[in-house]
Protein backbone atom coordinates (compact mmCIF):
# COMPACT_ATOMS: atom_id res chain seq x y z
CA UNK A 1 0.00 0.00 0.00
CA UNK A 2 1.35 3.18 -0.76
CA UNK A 3 1.74 6.61 1.59
CA UNK A 4 -1.35 8.32 -0.41
CA UNK A 5 -3.38 5.37 -0.26
CA UNK A 6 -2.76 5.01 3.49
CA UNK A 7 -3.10 9.20 3.97
CA UNK A 8 -6.50 8.65 1.85
CA UNK A 9 -7.50 6.13 4.18
CA UNK A 10 -6.94 8.21 7.30
CA UNK A 11 -8.42 11.14 6.01
CA UNK A 12 -11.45 9.00 4.72
CA UNK A 13 -11.86 7.85 8.71
CA UNK A 14 -11.42 11.40 10.27
CA UNK A 15 -14.09 12.63 7.68
CA UNK A 16 -16.80 9.60 8.43
CA UNK A 17 -16.01 9.79 11.87
CA UNK A 18 -16.18 13.75 11.86
CA UNK A 19 -19.39 13.47 9.93
CA UNK A 20 -20.59 11.23 12.91
CA UNK A 21 -20.56 13.60 15.23
CA UNK A 22 -21.66 16.44 13.58
CA UNK A 23 -24.90 14.54 13.38
CA UNK A 24 -27.54 15.35 16.44
CA UNK A 25 -27.97 12.17 18.42
CA UNK A 26 -31.57 11.26 19.18
CA UNK A 27 -33.23 10.01 22.43
CA UNK A 28 -36.23 7.77 22.19
CA UNK A 29 -36.62 6.28 25.62
CA UNK A 30 -35.77 6.21 29.21
CA UNK A 31 -35.74 2.87 31.58
CA UNK A 32 -37.13 3.15 33.96
CA UNK A 33 -39.36 6.50 33.03
CA UNK A 34 -39.08 7.84 37.10
CA UNK A 35 -37.61 7.11 40.21
CA UNK A 36 -39.21 4.57 41.88
CA UNK A 37 -38.20 5.41 45.71
CA UNK A 38 -38.25 9.27 46.60
CA UNK A 39 -35.57 8.98 49.30
CA UNK A 40 -33.19 7.27 46.74
CA UNK A 41 -30.25 9.85 45.81
CA UNK A 42 -28.85 7.78 43.35
CA UNK A 43 -30.29 5.91 40.87
CA UNK A 44 -28.16 2.93 38.71
CA UNK A 45 -29.12 0.93 36.25
CA UNK A 46 -31.18 3.40 33.85
CA UNK A 47 -30.74 2.59 30.12
CA UNK A 48 -31.51 5.18 27.05
CA UNK A 49 -32.54 3.95 24.03
CA UNK A 50 -32.33 5.96 20.70
CA UNK A 51 -29.02 7.06 18.05
CA UNK A 52 -26.39 8.55 17.70
CA UNK A 53 -24.29 7.06 20.99
CA UNK A 54 -21.25 6.44 19.40
CA UNK A 55 -19.51 9.77 19.03
CA UNK A 56 -17.01 11.09 21.41
CA UNK A 57 -17.28 13.04 24.58
CA UNK A 58 -20.98 11.84 25.33
CA UNK A 59 -22.73 13.36 28.45
CA UNK A 60 -26.38 13.87 29.74
CA UNK A 61 -28.42 17.65 30.39
CA UNK A 62 -30.68 18.08 32.62
CA UNK A 63 -33.11 21.11 32.78
CA UNK A 64 -33.33 22.44 35.37
CA UNK A 65 -29.78 21.12 36.57
CA UNK A 66 -30.68 19.04 39.39
CA UNK A 67 -29.15 15.55 38.47
CA UNK A 68 -25.78 14.92 37.41
CA UNK A 69 -25.17 11.68 35.86
CA UNK A 70 -22.49 9.25 34.66
CA UNK A 71 -23.12 7.85 31.16
CA UNK A 72 -21.42 4.30 29.76
CA UNK A 73 -22.37 3.72 25.94
CA UNK A 74 -23.51 0.41 25.59
CA UNK A 75 -23.37 0.55 21.64
CA UNK A 76 -24.52 3.15 19.03
CA UNK A 77 -27.80 3.31 20.29
CA UNK A 78 -28.24 1.98 23.98
CA UNK A 79 -26.64 3.71 27.03
CA UNK A 80 -26.34 2.79 30.65
CA UNK A 81 -26.14 5.79 33.02
CA UNK A 82 -26.26 6.16 36.57
CA UNK A 83 -28.28 9.70 38.24
CA UNK A 84 -27.36 11.28 41.16
CA UNK A 85 -30.40 13.69 42.37
CA UNK A 86 -29.99 16.70 44.57
CA UNK A 87 -32.36 16.95 47.24
CA UNK A 88 -33.86 20.18 45.67
CA UNK A 89 -35.15 18.44 42.15
CA UNK A 90 -39.13 18.08 42.11
CA UNK A 91 -41.64 16.86 39.56
CA UNK A 92 -40.12 16.27 35.84
CA UNK A 93 -36.80 17.10 34.63
CA UNK A 94 -35.85 17.43 30.94
CA UNK A 95 -32.97 15.21 29.79
CA UNK A 96 -31.00 15.61 26.35
CA UNK A 97 -27.85 13.66 25.09
CA UNK A 98 -25.11 15.80 23.93
CA UNK A 99 -21.78 15.43 22.12
CA UNK A 100 -18.62 16.90 22.25
CA UNK A 101 -18.95 19.42 19.58
CA UNK A 102 -22.14 20.69 20.70
CA UNK A 103 -25.15 19.01 18.84
CA UNK A 104 -27.77 17.65 20.99
CA UNK A 105 -30.86 15.17 20.96
CA UNK A 106 -34.76 16.33 21.51
CA UNK A 107 -35.15 16.64 25.21
CA UNK A 108 -37.78 13.51 27.02
CA UNK A 109 -38.84 14.28 30.75
CA UNK A 110 -37.60 11.93 33.27
CA UNK A 111 -39.79 11.86 36.15
CA UNK A 112 -38.23 12.56 39.93
CA UNK A 113 -40.83 10.72 42.08
CA UNK A 114 -41.29 13.82 44.08
CA UNK A 115 -44.47 15.57 42.89
CA UNK A 116 -43.54 19.12 41.84
CA UNK A 117 -45.23 22.45 43.40
CA UNK A 118 -46.44 20.70 46.33
CA UNK A 119 -47.26 23.58 48.33
CA UNK A 120 -48.38 21.71 52.18
CA UNK A 121 -51.09 23.36 53.90
CA UNK A 122 -51.09 25.81 50.88
CA UNK A 123 -52.51 26.28 47.76
CA UNK A 124 -50.36 26.13 44.58
CA UNK A 125 -51.34 30.17 43.74
CA UNK A 126 -47.99 32.05 43.34
CA UNK A 127 -45.31 29.54 43.74
CA UNK A 128 -46.70 28.49 46.92
CA UNK A 129 -47.15 31.72 48.41
CA UNK A 130 -51.13 31.54 49.50
CA UNK A 131 -52.29 29.48 52.58
CA UNK A 132 -55.58 29.11 53.56
CA UNK A 133 -56.80 28.06 57.03
CA UNK A 134 -59.59 27.65 59.31
CA UNK A 135 -59.96 27.30 62.42
CA UNK A 136 -63.03 25.80 64.16
CA UNK A 137 -62.50 25.71 68.08
CA UNK A 138 -64.43 26.63 71.54
CA UNK A 139 -63.24 29.09 73.18
CA UNK A 140 -63.60 30.04 76.76
CA UNK A 141 -63.52 33.35 78.22
CA UNK A 142 -62.05 33.94 82.28
CA UNK A 143 -61.54 37.18 83.73
CA UNK A 144 -60.46 38.41 86.73
CA UNK A 145 -64.00 39.63 87.00
CA UNK A 146 -66.51 37.97 85.46
CA UNK A 147 -67.39 33.55 85.25
CA UNK A 148 -66.12 31.52 82.67
CA UNK A 149 -67.95 31.35 79.28
CA UNK A 150 -67.72 28.49 76.27
CA UNK A 151 -68.84 30.01 72.83
CA UNK A 152 -67.79 28.70 69.37
CA UNK A 153 -65.00 29.95 67.45
CA UNK A 154 -64.79 30.20 63.65
CA UNK A 155 -62.11 32.03 62.20
CA UNK A 156 -60.66 31.42 58.23
CA UNK A 157 -57.04 33.11 57.41
CA UNK A 158 -55.75 33.70 54.53
CA UNK A 159 -51.83 34.16 54.57
CA UNK A 160 -49.35 36.24 51.90
CA UNK A 161 -45.95 35.53 51.81
CA UNK A 162 -42.83 36.86 50.31
CA UNK A 163 -39.54 35.68 50.79
CA UNK A 164 -36.27 37.36 49.62
CA UNK A 165 -33.54 34.59 48.21
CA UNK A 166 -34.28 30.94 47.63
CA UNK A 167 -33.51 27.80 49.59
CA UNK A 168 -30.67 25.72 49.22
CA UNK A 169 -29.32 23.15 50.98
CA UNK A 170 -25.92 24.86 51.36
CA UNK A 171 -27.60 28.13 52.47
CA UNK A 172 -25.63 28.39 55.59
CA UNK A 173 -27.97 29.22 58.82
CA UNK A 174 -30.90 29.92 55.98
CA UNK A 175 -31.79 32.77 56.82
CA UNK A 176 -33.92 34.77 54.93
CA UNK A 177 -36.12 37.49 55.10
CA UNK A 178 -39.71 36.72 54.87
CA UNK A 179 -42.99 39.36 55.10
CA UNK A 180 -46.66 37.64 55.28
CA UNK A 181 -49.43 39.58 55.06
CA UNK A 182 -52.36 37.81 57.07
CA UNK A 183 -56.21 38.72 56.79
CA UNK A 184 -58.61 37.25 59.57
CA UNK A 185 -62.51 37.01 59.00
CA UNK A 186 -64.88 34.64 61.31
CA UNK A 187 -67.31 34.57 64.23
CA UNK A 188 -65.71 34.44 67.48
CA UNK A 189 -65.76 35.37 71.23
CA UNK A 190 -64.31 38.59 72.97
CA UNK A 191 -64.05 41.03 75.87
CA UNK A 192 -65.44 44.54 76.12
CA UNK A 193 -65.79 46.20 79.37
CA UNK A 194 -69.93 46.74 79.90
CA UNK A 195 -71.66 48.93 81.81
CA UNK A 196 -74.11 46.80 84.40
CA UNK A 197 -77.62 47.29 85.77
CA UNK A 198 -79.74 45.25 88.43
CA UNK A 199 -80.88 42.34 86.99
CA UNK A 200 -85.11 41.50 86.92
CA UNK A 201 -85.19 39.16 90.44
CA UNK A 202 -81.63 38.52 91.05
CA UNK A 203 -80.83 38.46 94.78
CA UNK A 204 -77.52 40.23 94.18
CA UNK A 205 -77.46 43.13 92.38
CA UNK A 206 -74.64 46.08 91.82
CA UNK A 207 -75.92 49.32 93.11
CA UNK A 208 -78.82 51.25 91.70
CA UNK A 209 -76.69 54.27 90.69
CA UNK A 210 -75.19 51.28 87.91
CA UNK A 211 -78.36 52.32 85.99
CA UNK A 212 -77.82 56.14 85.69
CA UNK A 213 -74.97 58.12 83.19
CA UNK A 214 -74.08 56.92 80.02
CA UNK A 215 -70.00 57.68 79.70
CA UNK A 216 -67.57 55.72 81.14
CA UNK A 217 -65.99 58.52 82.88
CA UNK A 218 -69.12 58.64 84.72
CA UNK A 219 -70.35 55.52 85.47
CA UNK A 220 -68.80 53.89 88.93
CA UNK A 221 -66.22 51.52 88.17
CA UNK A 222 -67.63 48.67 90.29
CA UNK A 223 -70.87 49.39 87.57
CA UNK A 224 -68.17 47.96 85.24
CA UNK A 225 -67.32 45.01 84.30
CA UNK A 226 -65.13 42.79 81.41
CA UNK A 227 -67.61 40.21 79.71
CA UNK A 228 -67.33 37.86 77.09
CA UNK A 229 -69.52 38.67 74.09
CA UNK A 230 -69.94 37.08 70.65
CA UNK A 231 -68.73 39.01 67.89
CA UNK A 232 -68.03 38.77 63.66
CA UNK A 233 -64.28 40.05 63.50
CA UNK A 234 -62.76 41.51 60.61
CA UNK A 235 -58.66 41.34 60.77
CA UNK A 236 -55.68 42.71 58.72
CA UNK A 237 -52.12 42.47 59.67
CA UNK A 238 -48.60 42.49 58.53
CA UNK A 239 -45.25 40.39 59.77
CA UNK A 240 -41.60 41.09 58.97
CA UNK A 241 -39.20 38.44 59.97
CA UNK A 242 -35.99 36.74 59.69
CA UNK A 243 -36.09 32.68 58.78
CA UNK A 244 -33.50 30.13 60.88
CA UNK A 245 -32.53 27.05 59.75
CA UNK A 246 -34.48 26.88 56.22
CA UNK A 247 -31.57 25.12 54.75
CA UNK A 248 -33.16 21.94 53.50
CA UNK A 249 -31.08 19.99 56.24
CA UNK A 250 -33.46 20.46 59.31
CA UNK A 251 -36.72 19.08 60.13
CA UNK A 252 -38.32 21.68 61.25
CA UNK A 253 -37.04 25.87 60.59
CA UNK A 254 -38.13 28.76 62.25
CA UNK A 255 -38.78 32.70 62.15
CA UNK A 256 -38.54 35.67 64.63
CA UNK A 257 -39.38 39.03 63.73
CA UNK A 258 -43.09 41.70 64.37
CA UNK A 259 -46.22 41.70 63.98
CA UNK A 260 -48.60 44.46 63.45
CA UNK A 261 -52.42 43.81 63.02
CA UNK A 262 -55.64 45.89 63.35
CA UNK A 263 -58.89 44.02 63.97
CA UNK A 264 -62.63 45.70 64.01
CA UNK A 265 -65.38 43.60 65.71
CA UNK A 266 -68.88 43.87 65.40
CA UNK A 267 -70.73 42.61 68.60
CA UNK A 268 -73.91 40.85 67.87
CA UNK A 269 -75.13 39.47 71.28
CA UNK A 270 -74.27 40.21 75.38
CA UNK A 271 -73.64 37.36 77.62
CA UNK A 272 -71.14 36.26 80.56
CA UNK A 273 -72.52 37.05 83.90
CA UNK A 274 -75.30 34.90 85.56
CA UNK A 275 -76.59 37.92 88.34
CA UNK A 276 -76.33 41.02 86.22
CA UNK A 277 -78.08 41.83 82.45
CA UNK A 278 -76.08 44.45 80.12
CA UNK A 279 -77.58 47.30 80.24
CA UNK A 280 -79.81 48.79 77.35
CA UNK A 281 -78.00 51.84 77.82
CA UNK A 282 -74.98 50.41 76.17
CA UNK A 283 -74.05 52.67 72.48
CA UNK A 284 -71.11 50.99 71.99
CA UNK A 285 -71.64 48.04 69.14
CA UNK A 286 -68.16 48.10 67.16
CA UNK A 287 -64.57 47.43 68.91
CA UNK A 288 -61.44 48.41 67.52
CA UNK A 289 -57.98 46.13 68.31
CA UNK A 290 -54.81 47.32 67.48
CA UNK A 291 -51.37 45.23 68.11
CA UNK A 292 -47.92 45.10 67.86
CA UNK A 293 -45.75 42.09 68.96
CA UNK A 294 -42.75 40.45 68.93
CA UNK A 295 -43.56 37.29 67.01
CA UNK A 296 -41.92 33.67 66.77
CA UNK A 297 -43.39 30.53 65.10
CA UNK A 298 -41.89 27.20 64.42
CA UNK A 299 -43.15 25.31 61.05
CA UNK A 300 -44.57 22.15 60.63
CA UNK A 301 -42.26 19.12 60.94
CA UNK A 302 -40.43 17.98 57.62
CA UNK A 303 -42.38 20.50 55.48
CA UNK A 304 -39.07 21.97 54.76
CA UNK A 305 -38.84 21.89 50.54
CA UNK A 306 -38.70 24.36 48.23
CA UNK A 307 -40.92 24.54 45.27
CA UNK A 308 -40.11 23.74 41.86
CA UNK A 309 -39.25 27.68 41.16
CA UNK A 310 -37.11 27.33 43.97
CA UNK A 311 -38.68 29.36 46.35
CA UNK A 312 -40.16 27.63 49.63
CA UNK A 313 -43.21 27.09 50.92
CA UNK A 314 -45.73 28.92 53.00
CA UNK A 315 -46.03 26.04 55.84
CA UNK A 316 -48.44 26.13 58.69
CA UNK A 317 -47.26 26.27 62.60
CA UNK A 318 -46.03 23.50 64.77
CA UNK A 319 -45.93 26.48 67.58
CA UNK A 320 -47.05 30.25 67.43
CA UNK A 321 -45.81 32.91 70.30
CA UNK A 322 -46.31 36.58 70.73
CA UNK A 323 -45.91 38.73 72.72
CA UNK A 324 -46.22 42.56 73.07
CA UNK A 325 -48.75 45.68 73.41
CA UNK A 326 -52.34 45.96 72.67
CA UNK A 327 -54.72 48.65 72.47
CA UNK A 328 -58.33 47.22 72.68
CA UNK A 329 -60.82 50.25 72.45
CA UNK A 330 -63.15 48.41 74.34
CA UNK A 331 -61.87 48.33 77.16
CA UNK A 332 -62.11 51.55 78.94
CA UNK A 333 -63.39 52.47 82.34
CA UNK A 334 -62.24 49.61 84.25
CA UNK A 335 -60.39 50.39 87.07
CA UNK A 336 -60.89 52.02 90.09
CA UNK A 337 -60.24 55.87 88.72
CA UNK A 338 -62.73 55.85 85.42
CA UNK A 339 -60.53 58.04 84.44
CA UNK A 340 -58.06 55.60 84.26
CA UNK A 341 -56.47 54.37 80.54
CA UNK A 342 -57.12 50.57 81.02
CA UNK A 343 -57.45 50.47 76.84
CA UNK A 344 -53.52 50.10 76.61
CA UNK A 345 -52.85 46.23 77.59
CA UNK A 346 -49.87 43.90 77.32
CA UNK A 347 -50.63 40.67 75.51
CA UNK A 348 -49.50 37.34 75.19
CA UNK A 349 -50.53 34.41 73.12
CA UNK A 350 -49.37 30.76 72.62
CA UNK A 351 -50.74 28.62 70.16
CA UNK A 352 -49.63 24.31 69.64
CA UNK A 353 -50.57 22.76 66.47
CA UNK A 354 -50.04 19.13 67.12
CA UNK A 355 -49.01 16.49 63.62
CA UNK A 356 -51.53 16.02 61.36
CA UNK A 357 -54.21 13.68 61.61
CA UNK A 358 -53.81 10.87 59.13
CA UNK A 359 -55.83 10.87 55.64
CA UNK A 360 -54.22 13.30 53.63
CA UNK A 361 -56.03 16.58 54.35
CA UNK A 362 -53.61 18.41 56.52
CA UNK A 363 -56.02 18.41 59.43
CA UNK A 364 -54.54 18.87 62.96
CA UNK A 365 -55.54 20.14 66.58
CA UNK A 366 -54.86 23.54 67.80
CA UNK A 367 -54.48 24.47 71.36
CA UNK A 368 -54.02 28.23 72.28
CA UNK A 369 -54.23 30.46 75.05
CA UNK A 370 -54.14 34.53 74.85
CA UNK A 371 -53.82 36.65 77.85
CA UNK A 372 -53.94 40.40 78.42
CA UNK A 373 -53.67 42.77 81.29
CA UNK A 374 -53.85 46.43 81.74
CA UNK A 375 -50.88 48.11 81.68
CA UNK A 376 -51.96 51.09 83.84
CA UNK A 377 -54.34 49.00 85.88
CA UNK A 378 -57.69 46.84 85.07
CA UNK A 379 -59.02 43.60 85.19
CA UNK A 380 -56.93 40.54 83.37
CA UNK A 381 -58.70 37.71 80.75
CA UNK A 382 -57.51 35.38 79.12
CA UNK A 383 -58.71 33.29 76.94
CA UNK A 384 -58.44 29.41 75.79
CA UNK A 385 -59.04 28.05 72.78
CA UNK A 386 -59.28 24.16 71.30
CA UNK A 387 -60.56 22.51 68.80
CA UNK A 388 -58.82 21.61 64.60
CA UNK A 389 -57.03 23.49 61.88
CA UNK A 390 -58.28 22.92 58.81
CA UNK A 391 -56.87 23.27 55.25
CA UNK A 392 -60.02 23.94 52.61
CA UNK A 393 -58.27 23.27 49.65
CA UNK A 394 -57.12 19.90 50.72
CA UNK A 395 -60.15 18.81 52.29
CA UNK A 396 -61.86 18.54 49.25
CA UNK A 397 -58.88 17.26 47.07
CA UNK A 398 -56.24 15.49 49.32
CA UNK A 399 -52.75 13.98 49.20
CA UNK A 400 -50.42 11.71 50.50
CA UNK A 401 -49.83 12.27 54.09
CA UNK A 402 -45.59 12.38 52.71
CA UNK A 403 -46.20 15.37 50.85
Amino acid sequence: MSVKTALAGLFLCAAVSAGADSQPPTLTNITPASRQDATQGTVSGITLTGTGFSASGLMLVFTPPVISATVQPVNDTTLSATFVIQSTATGTVQVQVKTANGTSSPALPWDTGTQENICIEALQTGGCAVRWELDVTGVTNSGSQTSNSTTPNILTTLDLRHQFGGVTKDSGKGIRLVMHGIFKAGYTQVSTATKLQPATGSSTTPSASCASGTGASTIPASCMAVTPQQAFIAEAGGTVVSTFFQDLKSSFFSELGIHVRGSIEDLIQSGGLSYVDLSSLNSKNVVGLYEGTARFRLSAKGHNKPASDGSSQNVSDLLLIEAGYQYNSGLQGLAGNPLTNTRERFVGRFYLYPPELPGGTHTKAVVGLEYSGGIHGGPKVLQIFWGTNLNPSKLVHPVPTNQ
